[in-house]
């Protein structure tokens, strides 16, 4: 199955288990960010929807 923020937000709120792979990594703009693997998308937890939402189970 691939992962979007939007189904990604709704399996969250409908309290189904999700799967993530959490690392610290650079990107090519040499910044260091916090940043998700899901189903090998790489999804940036700056994303306010996501990022919201996560802080509650991290």
């Amino acid at each position: 199955m691939k992962y979007t923020l939007q189904n990604t937000i709704e399996k969250f709120q409908k309290k189904e288990n999700i799967e993530f792979l959490f690392f610290w990594g650079h990107t090519v703009k040499e910044e260091l960010q916090k940043l998700v693997s899901v189903n090998g998308f790489l999804l940036n937890l700056k994303k306010k929807e996501l990022n919201i939402k996560l802080q509650n189970i991290i």
